[in-house]
């Protein structure tokens, strides 16, 4: 049998889900939050190659000159930080007044492409979808 509750909950989830299987209805605002990691980390062989047929040389000198390094405690950039509490920026961020501009944005990284805007913690949107998660939860209760 269903309640207000899981029935509330069940659409709410459906709508996450095709936001992140469509990303229509979230839209990015170019807050630039999802950026705020070492992006070389993140690189996939599938990116390397593109890059290379692109002759994007610029790019892969600065992944390769990055020494991203993975250990037991995590992923450690050149600099000795830990990638997750490091707080550095991707290079390729710009900003033009309060909006975030991906300066390789038509050939970023396959994690860029796929990451969904209000999908994790990094979005502040993602606190927006949680609070209309707690609404329906008390407004079902």
């Amino acid at each position: 049998m269903y309640t207000m509750k899981t029935i509330g909950v069940h659409y709410l989830y459906q709508a996450i889900s095709m936001n992140r299987e469509k990303n229509t209805d979230i839209g990015c605002r170019r807050c630039g939050n999802c950026c705020h990691v070492d992006v070389t980390a993140y690189v996939t062989i599938e990116d390397v190659q593109r890059w290379e047929r692109e002759g994007r040389q610029e790019i892969l000198d600065h992944v390769r000159s990055n020494n991203v390094t993975w250990t037991s405690g995590g992923i450690i950039n050149k600099f000795g930080s830990n990638i997750r509490t490091c707080l550095m920026s991707c290079v390729y961020l710009k900003w033009y007044g309060p909006i975030a501009s991906c300066e390789i944005y038509e050939t970023r990284t396959k994690v860029c492409r796929s990451y969904v805007p209000g999908s994790s913690n990094l979005c502040p949107q993602y606190n927006e979808v949680r609070q209309v998660g707690k609404e329906i939860n008390r407004v079902t209760d």
